[in-house]
């Protein structure tokens, strides 16, 4: 036995006001719910060309997924 040495207590639960790691900050984002607007989705449907290797109902059917994901910050 060592005199004087502390062990780290794993029991203690974490602070609320910990820094957050990337992954709670990727998993909040992901609760959040906001609306795919209209102009949203023409102006992604207006990138979509006859030459894409997606068809227009492939490509809107991404732009609504990504639009999901990746809603744009106002």
């Amino acid at each position: 036995m060592l005199g004087g040495s502390i062990a780290p207590s794993y029991s203690e639960t974490p602070s609320n006001n910990a820094p957050k790691d990337e992954e709670e900050v990727i998993l909040e984002d992901a609760k959040k719910n906001d609306p795919v607007t209209r102009a949203d989705m023409e102006a992604c449907m207006k990138d979509w060309n006859p030459q894409e290797q997606m068809t227009k109902e492939e490509w809107r059917a991404s732009c609504k997924r990504t639009l999901k994901y990746f809603p744009e910050e106002e």
